[in-house]
């Protein structure tokens, strides 16, 4: 049933939220470490409900979300693994943007993590992805700077 900009679920008898903006402001009431606290328990349900293709849009927003928070409070390996799993999405989606931009937070966090070269066929796809995304994209630059680290 639809009462305008919130929405009731007759199935669970839960409210959601219609519109993101609103999802936005609500978040924004909420400061510091519960903000945080809030975001990462809500990216864990959104990574556990976008298992399949019909809900893989759930780790854009778990990722999204994850990557506003602050790097002490994030295990950073994990993290560049969801932003590479999801630049896999994109890039099979022909959002090369994005793809690019999931690459290069994922990288962000991938070199400040201690999994950086210690898992190395993983670091050497998330390099080969970040060339091919640079170059693509006609970023030289970053894609010489990517090169020149493997």
């Amino acid at each position: 049933r639809n009462e305008g900009m919130v929405l009731f679920s007759v199935e669970n008898e839960t409210f959601n939220l219609s519109h993101d903006r609103i999802r936005q402001a609500c978040r924004e009431f909420i400061i510091g470490d519960d903000r945080d606290d809030l975001l990462i328990r809500i990216s864990y349900v959104l990574r556990n409900v976008g298992q399949s293709p019909q809900t893989e849009w759930c780790l854009y927003v778990a990722v999204d979300h994850l990557n506003t928070i602050p790097p002490e409070k994030m295990d950073l390996g994990d993290l560049a693994k969801l932003n590479f799993d999801s630049s896999q999405i994109a890039k099979s989606r022909a959002a090369n943007v994005k793809e690019n931009e999931l690459l290069r937070e994922g990288m962000r966090c991938l070199e400040s993590s201690d999994i950086i070269w210690n898992e190395y066929d993983f670091t050497l796809e998330y390099y080969k992805a970040v060339i091919v995304s640079e170059y693509s994209l006609g970023n030289l630059g970053h894609a010489m700077v990517a090169i020149e680290k493997v």
